[in-house]
């Protein structure tokens, strides 16, 4: 395969990721919350969304520390858990 050709086939490709990377910054808070009645309600359905996904990052890292720990545990070596606890500083 020559390598004008494999351009022109990885062309469709390149395009749709070019196009799904704005696509995030479309995200609007208000319409996560669209079935809230009124602007006043509106705060307590974000708290909300943010204290599910505050527990989900949680959780998350408990997974990632487990398996960090059961990696040291498993290779003999003090690396994964604390790259893990440096990379949560930063």
């Amino acid at each position: 395969m020559t390598k004008k050709k494999g351009i022109q086939i990885m062309r469709p490709y390149m395009l749709s990721a070019l196009l799904a990377l704005p696509l995030p910054a479309l995200a609007d808070p208000a319409m996560e919350c669209s079935g809230t009645g009124s602007q006043i309600e509106l705060p307590d359905c974000l708290n909300g969304d943010q204290t599910r996904a505050n527990a989900a990052l949680s959780r998350a890292l408990d997974y990632a520390r487990e398996a960090a720990a059961d990696l040291d545990g498993i290779t003999g070596r003090q690396s994964a858990s604390p790259a893990l606890e440096t990379a949560q500083k930063s």
